[in-house]
């Protein structure tokens, strides 16, 4: 009964294999944007919460 919880994983893993791996090509593209996006805007992310705190004891 295991079989029937597949997991979303293993789903996207079949859907590449059966796509030729040309999801799994574009989601390490996409994982590679990701970290370089992530640590560039991550810098002037951290003074966006900054603001979000003073209006939440405003309320």
């Amino acid at each position: 009964m295991t079989s029937h919880r597949t997991p979303y994983g293993v789903l996207r893993l079949v859907v590449a294999f059966l796509l030729g791996n040309r999801e799994i090509c574009q989601w390490r593209w996409t994982w590679d944007d990701f970290g370089k996006a992530a640590i560039e805007p991550s810098q002037p992310l951290g003074g966006i919460p900054t603001p979000d705190q003073t209006i939440t004891p405003k309320r």
